[in-house]
């Protein structure tokens, strides 16, 4: 009998997390072409929930309509679906302080025709996006600990950014807007988070606050 080998489940990369990122990569990384497209590639993931196959799929106008109209059906390789994903006025002006930017056309500007790219003007693929971020998560599991006797390797990756944004939906909607919201083609895999989530008691008071 095969033995069922547990999934590698990354934990997740929450505010001080994402904001220790920002800060290494603006310390670390002196290619000024590959570091304003790594923060956008992180900031995209950290907001919009987005697998990282989606980000890398989007081309400047796909960002622009994003930043602009507030929302984009993004297209999803692993589910063949189109999903919308959503931004707010208040994230993108988190979002262009991080760049040092005043308004949402000096962003745009910025921003190649193909999208995100790496150092030589190639797009941005998944390979190459891992090499640029590895040494990071590695930085970032120094920092703030592992504690998984299950994963193998890092245990922060691209898919963190999406643990987090799902940790937060959850907490806020009922299944089925969860689902809409995340994007999972099947309900049973949402409800996998609903089964995992762990509520600390400054967490656990604030919802009880809320229903009293």
């Amino acid at each position: 009998m095969v033995k069922k080998i547990k999934k590698n489940i990354k934990r997740a990369i929450d505010e001080d997390k994402f904001n220790f990122i920002i800060d290494k990569l603006k310390s670390d990384v002196y290619d000024d072409k590959v570091l304003f497209n790594l923060l956008l590639l992180n900031t995209l993931l950290y907001y919009t929930g987005s697998r990282i196959s989606e980000i890398l799929l989007m081309n400047k106008n796909n960002i622009e309509e994003l930043l602009k109209s507030k929302s984009f059906n993004s297209f999803c390789k692993k589910t063949q679906d189109y999903r919308t994903l959503y931004i707010t006025t208040q994230i993108i002006n988190k979002i262009l302080n991080i760049f040092n930017l005043k308004n949402i056309n000096q962003l745009i500007k910025k921003i190649d025709v193909k999208g995100l790219i790496n150092s030589v003007n190639k797009k941005l693929d998944l390979r190459t996006s891992t090499r640029y971020m590895e040494r990071f998560f590695h930085l970032l599991q120094s920092n703030y600990g592992g504690g998984y006797d299950n994963l193998k390797g890092c245990c922060f990756g691209f898919h963190s950014y999406r643990v987090n944004f799902i940790n937060q939906v959850i907490t806020k909607f009922n299944i089925d807007k969860a689902n809409v919201m995340i994007g999972h083609k099947n309900i049973n895999t949402t409800l996998i988070y609903f089964r995992k989530l762990k509520l600390s008691n400054e967490e656990g008071c604030n919802i009880i606050d809320n229903i009293f």
